[in-house]
């Protein structure tokens, strides 16, 4: 079976050096990654890349760049398609894998010194098509390596050439999570006050991520979903998910948080940062507190909104 997978091939953050090593992988037919101080893996196990990972890179507390290794080496196939991302914003092609991944040192040092780069030496065979591309919102996660369902690597793939963006708004790749129009428009504008007036709302106790390539915590993409508000306690460093909760039941809007911190926690954090997380929602709901009562990482705060209209501007006091 055709999986689908999205791969970047260099940090987006510098630029000039993207744009060379991307020419030279386009040119030769290939897309490369790092964490190649690991060596050769093509004839280890799952089990020995993990072992060898963690004795090179001792210092890493998450699993996310094994992950990334594993899928590149083990999880795509020949026949499988790619997206090659620049940001998160842009396709800058889809093709074929043409043959199994392989590690080239010397390929490797080339690629660099063309791109005044870094040497990345895990490289897999491409096919590449030449479909470029670019669209307005973010709509790739932060991951070098991750897998693609079927139906939204079509949405963006098939995005026309003149469109500037996929068929569906940019939130609905990676969220059908249903909800009303009218529950959609309020929660915007309760988003945008809420981050317009960030240190107020939360007292200057948090303040609002922002990523390597400049990207702020407001509607974070992830691979699981995007994240209304992700932000950072000062204290502590710990990340802190904020999730308004939509039309959906409560049940979906645990899981939906929970989720989010999960990854949060995988990817994002470095020992000893923590997870937490708000669920901000309008009215008291049993079925809520009671799930968050199990969860004590997890707060759930209420907003209300007043709106009148009166006979005489009563707020100015009487004449």
């Amino acid at each position: 079976m055709v999986r689908n997978w999205v791969i970047t091939p260099y940090h987006y953050n510098d630029l000039e050096a993207f744009q060379k090593v991307w020419n030279y992988d386009r040119h030769h037919g290939v897309i490369a990654i790092g964490w190649s101080a690991i060596g050769d893996l093509v004839n280890l196990s799952e089990e020995e890349i993990q072992r060898r990972y963690f004795e090179v890179y001792s210092g890493d507390t998450t699993r996310v760049g094994l992950n990334q290794v594993i899928r590149f080496w083990r999880h795509i196939q020949p026949g499988d398609r790619v997206i090659a991302r620049g940001g998160r914003k842009r396709i800058i092609d889809v093709g074929t894998v043409d043959g199994p991944a392989f590690y080239d040192p010397q390929r490797g040092r080339e690629r660099a010194e063309v791109g005044g780069a870094q040497i990345y030496e895990y490289f897999l065979p491409m096919r590449w098509d030449g479909i470029e591309r670019e669209f307005p919102d973010q709509v790739f996660g932060m991951l070098t390596v991750y897998e693609l369902p079927e139906e939204k690597f079509r949405q963006l793939v098939n995005a026309g050439p003149d469109e500037s963006s996929p068929e569906l708004p940019p939130a609905a790749i990676w969220d059908s999570e249903p909800n009303s129009e009218q529950s959609f428009a309020l929660e915007k504008h309760l988003e945008e006050f809420i981050v317009s007036n960030f240190h107020h709302v939360f007292n200057g106790k948090l303040e609002i991520s922002r990523d390597s390539e400049g990207f702020t915590g407001q509607q974070y993409r992830t691979d699981v979903g995007i994240i209304d508000i992700l932000a950072r306690d000062r204290q502590t460093g710990d990340y802190v998910v904020i999730e308004l909760k939509r039309g959906q039941a409560s049940d979906a809007t645990v899981g939906q948080i929970l989720r989010y911190m999960g990854w949060v926690r995988e990817h994002l954090c470095i020992e000893p940062q923590g997870v937490q997380g708000i669920v901000i929602c309008q009215e008291a709901d049993d079925r809520l507190e009671y799930a968050l009562s199990m969860m004590p990482n997890v707060g759930v705060k209420f907003y209300q909104i007043e709106f009148r209209l009166m006979d005489s501007p009563g707020y100015l006091g009487t004449r």
